[in-house]
C-alpha cells in the first residue's frame, strides 16, 4: 500500500504545515506499506532537500526523511498505526530589540536568516552541521547574541553576530524535540535560557557562564 501526499510551502515566514493524519494498516507489524509524497513550492516547483517527518499517535519517536531532487519523499516501512506527517519550513523568528535585525530559523535548510529591517537585505548563516542542526524558535539577548533550540539534536545553539561564531550546548535529556525557547534577563542576574521539551515533559534552564565564572563557582564549592 502506498499513501501519497502533496504539500505546498508558501514562503520564508511559513510555518510547518501538518498533513492530515494517515493510517497505515498492513497485515503484518512491518509490512511493505510506504508513506510517500511530493513537496512543491508555491510556484509549483519541486523542492529537494526538505525534511519531512512522521510520528505515530501516542509515540515519542519521530522518523524523518529528506526529499530527493524531484521533491519526492519516501518513508521506510512503518509499524501499523495512525501517523501525523509534516514538512519543516522556516520557523518562528526573533527580533533584536536593541539592533537592526530580525532572525528566522530555516529548519529544513539548517541555516539562520539574518534580515536587515531597514534594507531588507537577507544573509543566510549556516549552522555548524546544516544537515543535522534544525533551528526552531529564535531569541535574541541584550548583547545581540542569537539563541535557537535545535529540535532534532537535543542541543541549543548561540550565534554571536560580531564574531560570526556558533556555540553549541547539549541538553541533559534525549528525545526532547524542543519547539520553544525563552530568554530571561534581569538586572544583576545571569542570563537564563529556558527550553520546554516537546516530548520529554520537562523544562530545561540553561545558565551560560564564562570559564572564569565556572572556576569561581568551583572555588566556592571547594571552600
Amino acid at each position: 500500500m502506498k499513501t501519497l501526499h502533496k504539500l505546498t510551502i508558501a514562503g520564508l515566514i511559513a510555518v510547518a504545515v501538518a498533513l492530515s493524519a494517515t493510517t497505515l494498516t498492513p497485515g503484518a507489524a512491518y509490512a511493505d506499506a510506504l508513506l510517500a509524497g511530493t513537496i512543491t513550492s508555491a510556484a509549483g516547483e519541486k523542492m529537494g532537500g526538505v525534511t519531512v517527518s512522521a510520528k505515530a499517535e501516542k509515540s515519542m519517536i519521530t522518523t524523518s526523511v529528506f526529499t530527493d531532487e524531484s521533491g519526492n519523499y519516501y518513508f521506510p516501512p512503518l509499524p501499523t498505526g495512525k501517523y501525523r506527517v509534516w514538512a519543516q519550513a522556516p520557523r518562528r523568528m526573533g527580533a533584536d530589540k536593541n539592533g537592526d535585525y530580525v532572525y528566522v530559523g530555516n529548519s529544513f535548510g539548517g541555516t539562520l536568516a539574518k534580515i536587515n529591517i531597514h534594507t531588507k537585505e537577507t544573509t543566510l548563516v549556516p549552522l555548524p552541521d546544516p544537515e543535522a542542526h534544525q533551528p526552531y524558535q529564535i531569541g535574541v539577548d541584550k548583547g545581540h547574541n542569537v539563541w535557537t533550540n535545535l529540535w532534532s539534536t537535543d542541543k541549543v545553539a548561540k550565534y554571536d553576530p560580531s564574531a560570526n561564531q556558533w556555540t553549541l550546548f547539549d541538553l541533559p535529556t534525549r528525545g526532547t524535540e524542543s519547539r520553544h525557547i525563552s530568554l530571561l534577563e534581569r538586572d544583576g542576574q545571569p542570563l537564563r535560557v529556558i527550553i520546554p521539551y516537546e516530548s520529554a515533559r520537562k523544562v530545561a534552564v540553561l545558565t551560560p557562564r564564562t570559564e572564569a565564572e565556572i572556576q569561581a563557582l568551583k572555588n566556592q564549592v571547594g571552600r
